[in-house]
């Protein structure tokens, strides 16, 4: 009997161990993946980013944020990130609507637009695209630049984005320019603007 007492008790420390640190985990891993809170956030029309991204002083949420999603990786003085994960107008971005993601060169060495799903993953989709960067977005004399993002094909340097749900753009900038790095509210960065009704 005492045996049996023993073992029942290992396994109530082991349950309330594993309740412990599941409890903590879901509440740290939910905060993160929110990015609803102001946690160092600098905010550039709909693009957002943290001044603690790469940094020895990031704070637990965004660790967590990197952790589970592997975006946000570097530190700043080599790459600046900003996520969108919505339009000009503040409105969720769909999978179903159509968008004009409109910019002036960038400074930085080299710029990227990705397209993600809600769960992270690159949006599976037939023509082989999941990103523009500034040599494949073809900038006219002015250095300005056009994505077309929706489901169905459009004229131009189109980003499938599926049919189904909710997803957000990762624009990341390799070596930044000084003036960026040192701030990234300094960067021109380019709009995302709804183009008319969302498909059904």
């Amino acid at each position: 009997m005492g045996t049996v007492k023993i073992i029942l008790r290992w396994f109530g420390i082991c349950a309330a161990g594993v309740a412990l640190g599941v409890v903590p985990a879901r509440v740290l891993s939910s905060g993160a993946l929110s990015l609803n809170t102001d946690r160092g956030q600098v905010s550039i029309g709909p693009w957002r980013t943290s001044l603690a991204t790469g940094g020895t002083d990031a704070d637990m949420y965004t660790r967590t944020y990197v952790a589970l999603t592997g975006l946000l990786a570097l530190n700043r003085g080599e790459t600046t990130y900003f996520v969108a994960t919505h339009d000009d107008a503040g409105r969720p971005l769909q999978a179903r609507c159509d968008y004009d993601v409109i910019g002036k060169t960038i400074d930085a060495r080299w710029w990227s637009v990705t397209a993600y799903a809600d769960d992270n993953f690159l949006i599976p989709n037939a023509a082989g695209t999941f990103s523009f960067n500034n040599k494949s977005a073809r900038p006219d004399a002015d250095g300005r630049f056009a994505l077309a993002l929706g489901p169905r094909q459009r004229p131009g340097n189109w980003l499938p984005t599926g049919d189904a749900g909710g997803f957000n753009l990762l624009l990341r900038l390799y070596n930044p320019g000084a003036d960026i790095a040192r701030d990234p509210r300094a960067a021109m960065l380019p709009q995302i603007k709804q183009v008319g009704e969302c498909w059904s």
